[in-house]
């Protein structure tokens, strides 16, 4: 079992770690991140363009803008008390 908590550990520890350095880069305000499905491209809600995706790969786009840093940090601190 220590071995599988040490694991999930090392998973939220590169988790927090990737969304605290994308939040960094885009201001201390925590921006939600959203679609704009006409240019398919990824936006902060201060609408600064975070990545414009290639049309053979729209379907990441969904995902990309699910996954704002805060939301990250805020999936991370749960898992955290889950595995305590």
């Amino acid at each position: 079992m220590a071995d599988l908590v040490q694991w999930l550990t090392a998973c939220l520890d590169e988790d927090e770690r990737i969304a605290r350095a994308a939040r960094d880069a885009y201001g201390p305000d925590d921006p939600s991140w959203w679609w704009v499905e006409s240019s398919d491209e990824v936006h902060t809600s201060e609408g600064t363009r975070l990545l414009r995706v290639r049309p053979e790969h729209a379907g990441l786009i969904p995902h990309v803008s699910r996954h704002s840093p805060g939301r990250v940090l805020r999936e991370v601190e749960a898992k955290r008390q889950i595995v305590e």
